[in-house]
């Protein structure tokens, strides 16, 4: 028979047995003895499953030399596999935990239903056994599976809710609730927990629980009530599970002597899989719910990391990329063969035999170097909102258990023929592009809005305001909302500069059309285009005039209108370029951001300008510089802003000669904790915008190739010296609250540098050189997820650099388990923030798709030229 139907593709199943009985004899001390089934016997057509996590059964003992000779049968049973082991928390060893990781464990696992053998143990007991558990798997990130009843988690609701987050529980077989007892006030209280995001539930063991109630539909019906309340409470925690090869009933075997319970071979039972996902899915009529409770998984279960290097080698001046052979992950990206779990640890592998000149990271200074907090914060609070981490302990500190993508919400095409108006004051003759398939036109964002626009309803002036200022003032920053520029800029410009109420209000309507709230881009280009017309009739040019002339464009040094113009109009004009500049990145015109771009530099080289560069202007010509260098990540830009301001002296200048501008503006309304953050973050951010530089220098030196070498040494130098600075933090400087985050973003940036630096300019390495570089990148990205929250995670982190560090991290990490997770993220970020997440999706996967091909490195430039003009980032 075919696949079944009802199934997303790429569905997991998260809860499954493996037995081999004659290579791996049961231990003389169990409950019952199942006979063999191999994983290449599993059902996939009935399950439509071909992912499948494999629960390491208590009647296995503690030793996962079973659970990991199953997961190196990948290939032949033409699976996804990873596990949950039952451990010894007592004797295995931690290098034992990564030896675990690196072949695709990720969790540990307790049975804890007696069924009449033994001592049931209570929820004072379990809860002892499960923080034991935490505390030697909180820096793995792995999760807690357990089989207990509802009494037992409503009993250990404190402890679960005070756990490191770090772990995450999941809670099997629906909690072990059984029919009648969803009326009860504990299944209320575990109903908390899944609310609250405390607990992950297995949509599973649906015939353990309605036995005695009938089979198959009649089964299910008992148990409707269970089923309904758990998916409503949790849609974004709940997964599937099959429960296969359905070992027999605990109560069966009640009365039975213990040496009954080795003696008697069981067979295992026929339970109707097809009937119970027919039902389930008339049940979830909600085509979201039923995609993540199949695609949620991966979140959960497959995508933790944990790096072997220490961050004092991967970011060791001398340090090289480690090869597979240095790689204990390598056998989890190619777990083909698995060395025998053994009871001694292994040899510990070394990055890099070069001496580190590094000094040694004390514990306070560690949880400084890995804390954040983000903007949906109190940020004063924020340093005790979550544990501290150990350097090493970045992999994954969390896993993802409330991604909001949608894949059936969400047509990435839907609107390519619609596209925006045209805007005949900016248009100009270009070349037509090398591809079709993605053109600079807008993209459709999440397809189900909550509330969905009728024909008489618009986006009035007020509605936007209100928008702007509620929702979208902290998008690019990490500051608390009330203090960030873009507030300031609304309420300083908005009213005596309209042109930048429009550039303002053109931006929020196009958030909301990405976002699924609006249905299309007529009222933001529209915002656009005045604001066009204002700056036009205001400045004397416009940026077609610049344009037509560029490079020579109008001699700044004679230009009379900005020479006159007072200060408060030049800041004005580049707050709304910047604002226009949002607007183009989000629908991916490239056209139009170049001329935004030649526009700036054009009005930096203005004497009256580039003479008071401080204040507003010079933190805006720092973004602007951001972005410029951003779409120059993988092919060679012009660098006119960063010329215009004088190169990286001019740009730091800038950058120091704005730093305490809403200091200045708030006086002594501005808070104390604001303007210390403020000094601890300008350092980490002259250095992002170094960095930002120094990818611009790389693909520059790439492309010229005339230094022999020198070039090249220069800038391995400056990576170097970064590396060092990175790593020298030290606990007095104060790494908390939104500097934490800035920490993070830095951190992300460093290893994008130098994936660059490798691809670039050690361009005929092997593929994934740099693999360590990435996996750091999806780490810090993860981290930055998980402590963002729920409410968050549709939309990107508030940082100018992204997604670059994500698609760098991406297109050069080793394992494809962790490239799919990263376009799952770009993917769903392009519902909310626009398309360059969308074209950054698509340029990945041609990345991969031509390195698949040829075996080897593919010079990013010529593939990202033929995608919307290059202009992706």
């Amino acid at each position: 028979m075919g696949r079944n139907p009802l199934v997303p593709e790429g569905a997991w199943d998260t809860h499954t047995h493996v037995f081999d009985p004659v290579k791996f004899p049961y231990p003389i001390s169990r409950s019952y003895t199942p006979k063999a089934a191999q994983i290449t016997e599993y059902p996939f057509n009935f399950t439509g499953c071909t992912s499948v996590v494999v629960v390491h059964a208590s009647v296995q003992g503690t030793s996962p030399s079973a659970l990991v000779d199953t997961l190196g049968k990948a290939q032949e049973a033409g699976l996804t596999l990873r596990g949950l082991a039952t451990i010894d928390v007592n004797t295995i060893t931690d290098a034992e935990l990564d030896a675990l990781h690196a072949v695709g464990v990720r969790g540990a696992r307790l049975h804890e239903m007696a069924w009449g053998h033994g001592e049931q143990a209570g929820g004072s007991q379990i809860g002892k056994k499960i923080a034991a558990l935490a505390e030697r798997l909180s820096r793995l990130g792995w999760i807690i599976g357990v089989f207990c009843d509802v009494r037992t988690w409503a009993s250990m609701a404190e402890q679960i809710r005070a756990m490191d987050p770090r772990v995450k529980m999941v809670a099997d077989h629906f909690g072990g609730t059984f029919p009648g007892e969803e009326k009860t006030p504990e299944f209320a209280t575990f109903l908390e927990l899944v609310k609250e995001g405390r607990l992950t539930v297995k949509v599973s063991g649906f015939e353990r629980l309605y036995n005695g109630y009938g089979s198959g539909r009649e089964g299910m019906k008992a148990i409707e009530p269970i089923v309904k309340a758990v998916i409503a409470a949790g849609p974004d925690q709940i997964v599937f599970g099959s429960d296969w090869p359905h070992t027999q009933l605990g109560v069966s075997r009640k009365g039975k002597t213990d040496q009954q319970r080795l003696d008697d071979v069981e067979g295992f039972r026929e339970v109707p899989d097809d009937v119970h996902i027919e039902v389930l899915r008339e049940w979830i009529t909600d085509d979201t719910v039923w995609q993540k409770l199949y695609e949620h998984p991966p979140q959960v279960m497959a995508f933790q990391v944990n790096s072997p290097a220490s961050m004092r080698q991967i970011y060791s001046p001398g340090a090289v990329y480690p090869s597979a052979a240095e790689d204990t992950l390598s056998q989890y990206s190619n777990p083909g063969g698995p060395a025998e779990f053994s009871s001694n640890p292994p040899t510990s592998h070394s990055v890099s035999s070069t001496p580190l000149n590094i000094p040694d990271f004390r514990p306070e200074s560690e949880d400084m170097f890995l804390g954040s907090s983000f903007p949906s914060m109190d940020f004063s609070l924020a340093g005790d909102l979550y544990p501290q981490f150990d350097l090493d302990e970045l992999s994954y500190s969390g896993m993802d258990f409330t991604s909001t993508f949608d894949p059936s919400a969400v047509d990435w095409n839907a609107t390519r023929e619609q596209g925006p108006p045209s805007m005949s004051s900016m248009a100009s003759p270009q070349s037509p592009q090398t591809q079709s398939s993605v053109v600079e036109q807008s993209g459709a964002g999440d397809q189900t809005p909550s509330h969905k626009p009728t024909d008489k309803e618009t986006l009035t002036v007020h509605l936007l305001s209100q928008h702007f200022s509620r929702q979208l003032t902290g998008r690019f920053s990490f500051k608390s909302a009330d203090w960030t520029f873009y507030n300031f800029f609304f309420h300083r410009f908005t009213t005596s500069h309209p042109w930048v109420l429009s550039a303002i209000l053109s931006w929020t309507s196009a958030s909301l059309f990405y976002s699924g709230r609006w249905k299309d881009l007529g009222i933001a280009t529209s915002h656009y285009e005045q604001c066009l017309s204002q700056i036009t009739k205001i400045c004397g040019c416009s940026f077609d005039d610049i344009e037509f002339m560029w490079p020579s464009a109008h001699d700044p040094i004679t230009d009379r209108h900005f020479s006159a113009a007072s200060t408060e109009d030049i800041d004005a004009l580049f707050v709304s370029c910047f604002f226009l500049a949002l607007f183009d990145q989000m629908a991916a015109r490239p056209t139009h951001i170049r001329k935004i771009f030649r526009f700036i530099s054009h009005v930096l080289q203005v004497p009256n300008v580039r003479d008071n560069m401080e204040g507003v202007r010079s933190r805006v010509s720092t973004w602007f510089c951001t972005l410029e260098a951003k779409a120059s990540a993988f092919q060679p830009g012009d660098g006119a802003i960063l010329a215009a301001l004088g190169g990286e002296e001019g740009l730091i200048s800038a950058l120091r000669a704005s730093h305490d501008t809403l200091q200045k503006v708030y006086s002594v309304t501005y808070p104390d904790e604001e303007r210390s953050a403020d000094r601890l973050q300008l350092p980490l951010l002259q250095r992002m915008l170094e960095l930002t530089i120094l990818l611009s220098d790389i693909t520059q030196e790439k492309s010229q190739s005339r230094s022999g070498g020198t070039g090249i040494s220069k800038i391995r130098a400056k990576l170097d010296a970064h590396a060092q600075a990175l790593d020298a933090v030290s606990d007095g400087e104060g790494l908390v609250g939104r500097v934490r985050s800035t920490w993070l973003v830095l951190l992300a940036l460093y290893n994008t540098a130098e994936i660059s630096f490798s691809r670039n300019l050690h361009a005929s390495d092997p593929r994934h050189s740099a693999d360590a570089f990435a996996m750091r990148i999806i780490q810090v990205a993860q981290k930055l997820d998980v402590l963002r929250g729920g409410s968050s995670r549709s939309t990107p982190p508030p940082t100018k650099i992204w997604p670059l560090p994500l698609v760098m991290a991406a297109i050069e990490v080793r394992d494809p388990i962790y490239r799919e997770w990263a376009l799952h993220k770009l993917e769903t970020y392009g519902g909310t923030a626009g398309q360059q997440y969308t074209l950054s999706k698509v340029f990945v996967e041609r990345m991969w798709e031509r390195e698949e091909v040829a075996g080897r490195r593919v010079d990013c430039a010529g593939v990202i030229a033929e995608i919307n003009d290059g202009m992706v980032l």
